[in-house]
């Protein structure tokens, strides 16, 4: 779990709260919903995009939205959100999970994409750099986004590039994919699964902070989530 000074350091917000620094979008079929309503709805959603299956939360209208719908019938989704901590029944962040802030239906003509995520982030570890045993340069490493925290892979030449670039505490502007993991410890072991981005574009900046404040990209105009107006049906 992040310390209170790390998360201030990762928000740059001195501990209030802010909007989220990052957005996640893509096309996905909806293959399963599970109802954890109490006070309000919450939903647990399995989707299936073009990278495979991942999991998903929504809450109130949003939730309410997804769960009025049947699910595992091939429904084509939009869907915009960030992430945020994954928080065990412990208490502790571990790892993190895909908060959907807005979902849409798909025309039947949507083909599904893989879970798609930019903005800025701070390097919590320095970066380790290798080479594998087939020749390619990877690296790999945690990056923070306010409370939370999500590995990274960084593969070839554009990696190599601005591999000295990179420390522990770097602000950077990211462009990637997000994809699901799943790993078991030992033989026979239930498997965990963990959130990971591969890295398309890494980007060091000097000042990141200021300019995720804004929510501006490093071409300094407003970066927004993105529309798919060829592909979208009413709301549900």
């Amino acid at each position: 779990m992040l310390s209170k000074d790390a998360r201030r350091d990762v928000a740059g917000t001195n501990g209030k709260k802010a909007r989220p620094q990052h957005s996640v979008w893509g096309v996905a079929t909806l293959e399963r919903t599970q109802d954890r309503s109490k006070n309000s709805p919450v939903a647990f959603l399995s989707l299936k995009g073009e990278g495979g299956y991942f999991s998903a939360v929504a809450f109130r209208q949003v939730a309410s939205r997804l769960l009025s719908v049947e699910a595992g019938q091939g429904l084509a989704v939009v869907y915009f959100g960030h992430l945020e901590p994954k928080v065990e029944a412990d208490g502790k962040a571990k790892g993190s999970r895909l908060l959907i802030s807005q979902a849409y239906p798909a025309k039947s003509s949507a083909q599904v994409t893989p879970t798609q995520i930019r903005g800025f982030f701070t390097l919590l570890t320095a970066p380790e750099a290798k080479y594998t045993n087939s020749g390619d340069f990877l690296l790999r490493g945690l990056l923070g986004y306010r409370e939370g925290a999500v590995p990274f892979s960084f593969w070839g030449e554009e990696a190599y590039a601005i591999a000295d670039t990179l420390d522990k505490g770097a602000k950077v502007w990211v462009e990637g994919i997000l994809r699901e993991e799943g790993w078991a410890a030992s033989e026979g072991e239930k498997k965990r699964y963990e959130l990971r981005l591969r890295v398309a574009s890494m980007l060091p900046l000097a000042d990141a902070s200021a300019e995720g404040e804004k929510g501006e990209s490093p071409s300094g105009r407003q970066e927004d989530l993105p529309e798919f107006p060829d592909d979208l049906d009413l709301p549900f």
